[in-house]
């Protein structure tokens, strides 16, 4: 979209209506169960417009999808004798009203697997291998360097064009990470919660550190999902070198070479917007990381040039002229402030910064406040983090039934020693699935925690529970 003259606004996902083929071959109808949203249009309808301006009138005179579909059916059997396993013959006269209602089906003929009977699609019946060489980069190495390795995370989706807007998934995870072993930690100087920079010859990355013994020593993980309406700088396909298998053209993804260091943040912030406030706004400081929540959007904030709290607030207060009134607190211990900004008696706006992320309040309580009347005896107690309606869940663990870390250790101490017991008393676990390992892990942490060691076994004999 930078680099376009024009901008045709696409309809997305659940507001239009067409079919879609998996990778099982499974041909579906996904039916649009919102309208699209200003001017959006879907894209058959943006292509055709354009094509009958060009001139192409006839080629593209569709009225609706099925009209494409049956095409695109007539179209597969075109000079097929056989010799194409696609094949959607029986499908090129549906009716409209017969397409709207056709169910899912694989093709051919709802065939669930393929070249059972040894014959495949090519000319000669036979399957085609293509012998390959691994081979290692062969550009120059710093042997400080890491090796990056890049994937998803659990409650988020590609570049969060669909999920993003969701609070609920940002429960489990919200800001990009670094996921890296503790002695690699050690050696680059970095900090658990602090921010890191990733960087390689092809670009750089911004991402909090995550120290995990789960990662292997001398590699690193970031998940791909944000992107620059997200996070300031935290695309990590941008440091994936531009090298792809000259067969298959699969990018080399798995092999990219980074350094790491410290980024050298003097002030980190929260920043708590209500929707009216923070739909487009986006921050100028030095890294930003922005969170859908409900009623509004988060901002993680860190300052490189700025060196005072009261600065930061005055910048904040300066982007915000519909504030009417202002109250803000300071913190001599960790030189941090929380300040509050109302639009008549609603709480619209509230920052709050530390000179290191571990001192930043736990903003869940104040979020929920986001939009509503606040009475002017509440405002510094709830900036002071003492509301009555204070989160006690903590980090979201399960997002299916939202329970948090805090309600599963409880539950542990009271007896639950399985995966099962946990989801017999909070129904953690017992949906999709997803949240297992996490709940293995805080298993094993509290089994470990409570270990008494046999004081006639040496404890370099105990093992670890996986």
């Amino acid at each position: 979209a930078k680099l376009a003259d024009v901008l045709l606004p696409a309809a997305t996902w659940g507001e239009r209506t067409g079919s879609v083929t998996n990778s099982e071959r499974r041909v579906s109808v996904q039916r649009g169960f919102l309208p699209p949203a200003g001017e959006s249009k879907p894209d058959w309808q943006i292509v055709s417009e354009v094509a009958r301006e060009m001139g192409f009138t006839e080629a593209f005179d569709y009225q609706h999808p099925a009209d494409i579909f049956r095409e695109h059916a007539a179209l597969s059997a075109f000079q097929n004798t056989g010799q194409r396993a696609f094949n959607l013959e029986d499908k090129q006269n549906l009716s409209t009203e017969d397409y709207l209602a056709m169910q899912p089906f694989q093709w051919p003929n709802n065939t669930q697997r393929l070249f059972t009977d040894g014959q495949f699609s090519t000319p000669s019946g036979r399957a085609n291998f293509v012998p390959v060489l691994a081979q290692r980069s062969n550009r120059a190495r710093n042997p400080d360097a890491l090796t990056l390795n890049t994937g998803r995370i659990r409650d988020q989706w590609h570049t969060m064009t669909r999920t993003g807007p969701a609070p609920v998934l940002f429960n489990h995870i919200q800001e990009p990470y670094l996921q890296i072993h503790p002695e690699d930690a050690a050696l680059h100087k970095l900090e658990d919660r602090s921010l890191a920079r990733i960087h390689n010859r092809q670009s750089e990355v911004i991402a909090r550190v995550a120290i995990s013994a789960d990662q292997r020593p001398g590699e690193v993980f970031i998940p791909i999902h944000w992107n620059d309406s997200f996070s300031s700088k935290a695309r990590v396909s941008t440091l994936v070198p531009r090298l792809v298998d000259p067969v298959s053209g699969q990018p080399q993804f798995k092999q990219a070479k980074v350094a790491v260091s410290p980024f050298p943040a003097i002030l980190e912030g929260t920043l708590l917007l209500d929707q009216s406030l923070g739909e487009s706004w986006r921050p100028s400081s030095g890294y930003w990381s922005r969170v859908s929540i409900d009623h509004g959007v988060k901002f993680y904030l860190a300052e490189t040039q700025l060196e005072q709290s009261v600065l930061m607030a005055a910048n904040i207060r300066s982007e915000f002229k519909e504030i009417d009134s202002w109250v803000m607190l300071s913190n001599q211990a960790d030189q941090g402030i929380s300040l509050g900004g109302f639009i008549g008696e609603k709480l619209a706006l509230a920052l709050f910064t530390a000179t290191r992320s571990h001192d930043l309040p736990d903003t869940a309580a104040i979020a929920a406040w986001l939009g509503k009347p606040v009475a002017m005896e509440q405002r510094f107690p709830l900036l002071e983090g003492n509301s009555a309606d204070f989160a006690a869940k903590g980090p979201i663990i399960c997002s299916c039934h939202q329970v948090g870390e805090f309600e599963i250790n409880a539950e542990i101490d009271k007896g639950a020693c399985t995966t099962a017991a946990l989801g017999q008393a909070l129904k953690c676990g017992t949906k999709c699935g997803s949240c297992v390992p996490e709940l293995q892990k805080l298993l094993g942490q509290h089994k470990r925690a409570n270990a008494q060691p046999d004081s006639k076994t040496n404890s370099s004999n105990e093992t670890t529970p996986q």
